[in-house]
């Protein structure tokens, strides 16, 4: 992997006497680079204004021994036999915010990637090759273009009214789905059983149009004529056998929506049945309406005390009614992960965390923070997503994604996409795959895992979320996010802070993390208008729950700071530990859970 360099700036406000004021502030102290030498086990670090005393040193979870140090060269002693790995390394050389930096090495067999190198011309176009065997029936692809209308059939006889079939059994519930935009009206179908009260989903796929006239054989498609003016409709024709499938066109526009069929006429009433034996004796009458009521009589002797009654319920949580949380409040705990946890997602019972040290993630019961399992996956896993069955997992260093059953962690599969796979989202329908060092997005079926779509991206896309309508992708080498339509593909590409990060979508706009300048942007979703930039330092992760956007900063002091989603307004901001570099960040309906990548550790707050 490519060696990047995480900045770190840490702002603070003090207020000092005029005798301080003319103090020199020290020069930032920056690492340019390291060198690993395994002949010696020990690592050559080099940069500037590392300070005239013995700085320190960390690689990772260890604390390193400077043997040797300078104003531009420092030379450490590794751990014995270290493992081959991603390590982050700190060089500290006092307590102000320039005598500090952090940098991204390599140690071991992983050697970084390479630049990629330019696309090759397209080859010129082969022969068309003899028909195949007709293969067997595929899954059903994107809608394609409406064809042109085919002649209208003559009119056939009334069929016979088929018997009402069985009905279906009633599915599980969904988890709730994002609000998606307002869609196009269906058909009206038959009334079915009333079924138990589920979350409302996303927008469904649009279902079969009903039949009009007889639809002629299909014949290989041709170039797209102009469009004639429309014709008065015929009379309703029988249907006429299908024709054979052409071969598939490209994926078209969205079409419109069929003509309903008139409904079938109603069949004849049966003969009327004999009449049955006399039925059973019936229940006795209601009673008599009541009598005048008669006059009050002399008062009774006072009664003995009756027993206690049980005790009434808690009042209100003050503290929670504060803080705008509706639940307990001052609910945080911490709880123990595999090594450098960085993505979190909730499945509507558990949280899951990639530990990207360890190559594996982690399964917790989000109520009370126990851990169920830890499952392997691939090299390096960053990204992790729930499609409403299975999680899935970016593996950024073996360029796959993992497919684990969220039930009990069964890996169901491990598909190959792009190079150094970083986010993952999903849309109701796929799973979107951000590819940082191939520059575009995958578009994956849920079911086989297989690409269905690629779209070119900006450079180094990170993190991405879904709006119920588009997909947003933070391209954190151009500054820019771009938006994908679920049906089309890519739209637009709009201006943000510097190195954005993560996305998260509010109901309404999407929000942006952008690390390099110390700023969240907030974009209107309809339309990508820019409502408002918002300073927190070093953002790297974002959530929304339902009032608040929580933003996780990727940085040794760590913290999380909360902002009115309508506005911007810095509601709180809290300290979850030096040293913690606060990763991602996620909500699961009553609580927000951070990933402390550098305390191998969940917060739950």
């Amino acid at each position: 992997m490519s060696l990047r360099r995480i900045a770190v700036g840490i702002v603070a406000l003090v207020c000092v006497s005029s005798a301080l004021l003319a103090q020199k502030t020290p020069a930032q102290l920056v690492i340019t680079g390291a060198q690993v030498n395994f002949s010696n086990n020990t690592i050559t670090i080099t940069g500037r204004d590392f300070g005239t005393g013995t700085p320190e040193v960390q690689l990772g979870d260890s604390a390193l021994v400077v043997s040797s140090s300078s104003d531009q060269r420092i030379i450490a002693r590794l751990p014995q036999n270290p493992s081959a790995g991603d390590y982050l390394l700190t060089v500290r050389s006092g307590p102000g915010a320039n005598q500090f930096d952090a940098f991204d090495v390599t140690v071991g067999a992983v050697g970084p990637v390479g630049p990629m190198g330019p696309q090759g011309p397209a080859g010129p176009a082969g022969a068309q090759g003899p028909k195949g065997d007709t293969g067997a029936t595929g899954p059903a692809g994107l809608t394609g273009p409406a064809g042109l209308a085919g002649p209208i059939g003559p009119a056939g006889p009334q069929g016979l009214q088929g018997p009402k079939g069985d009905t279906g059994a009633t599915g599980a519930a969904g988890p709730q789905g994002l609000p998606g935009p307002k869609g196009d009206i269906g058909a009206t179908g038959p009334a079915g059983p009333i079924g138990p009260a589920g979350p409302q989903g996303l927008q469904g796929t649009k279902g079969d149009t009903g039949a009009t006239g007889a639809t002629g054989p299909q014949g290989l498609k041709g170039d797209t004529g102009a469009t004639g003016a429309t014709g008065p409709q015929g009379l309703q024709g029988t249907k006429g056998d299908t024709g054979a499938t052409g071969a598939a066109g490209p994926q078209g526009l969205k079409g419109d929506i069929g003509a309903t069929g008139p409904a079938g006429p109603t069949g004849p009433a049966g003969p009327t049945g004999a009449a049955g034996p006399a039925g059973p004796k019936g229940d006795t009458g209601p009673a008599g309406s009541l009598g005048p009521q008669g006059s009050q009589g002399p008062q009774g002797d006072t009664g003995a005390a009756g027993p206690a009654g049980p005790p009434g319920p808690a009042g209100p949580n003050t503290l929670a009614i504060a803080l705008l949380r509706w639940y307990d409040g001052n609910t945080a705990a911490s709880f123990g992960v595999g090594s450098q946890p960085q993505g979190v997602a909730f499945d509507g019972a558990n949280i899951w965390v990639t530990n990207y040290g360890s190559n594996n993630v982690t399964k917790l019961r989000a109520s009370d923070g126990t851990v169920l399992g830890t499952y392997a996956v691939g090299s390096s896993p960053q990204g992790v997503a729930f499609d409403g069955a299975n999680i899935w997992v970016a593996n950024r260093n073996s360029n796959t994604v993992t497919k684990l059953r969220a039930s009990d962690g069964t890996v169901l599969g491990t598909y190959a996409v792009g190079s150094s796979p970083q986010g993952v989202a999903f849309d109701g329908r796929y799973i979107w795959v951000t590819n940082k060092d191939s520059n575009n997005v995958w578009m994956l079926d849920v079911s086989s895992g297989q690409m269905v779509g690629a779209f070119v991206a900006g450079t180094a896309p990170t993190g991405l979320a879904c709006d119920g309508a588009n997909i947003w992708v933070a391209n954190s080498g151009s500054n820019t996010v771009t938006k994908y339509r679920l049906d089309v593909g890519q739209v637009e590409t709009y201006p943000v802070g510097t190195a954005p990060q993560a996305v998260a979508f509010d109901g309404a706009n999407i929000w942006v993390t952008n690390y390099g300048s110390n700023n969240v942007t907030k974009l209107r979703a309809s339309d990508g208008a820019p409502q408002g930039t918002y300073v927190v330092y070093q953002p790297w992760a974002v959530a929304f729950d339902g009032a608040s956007i929580w933003v996780a900063s990727m940085r040794l002091y760590g913290s999380v700071t909360r902002l009115r989603a309508s506005d911007g307004t810095v509601l709180n901001s809290y300290n979850v530990g030096y040293g913690t570099f606060p990763y991602g960040v996620a909500f699961d309906g009553a609580n927000i859970w951070v990933a402390l990548s550098g305390a191998s550790a969940v917060r739950k707050m």
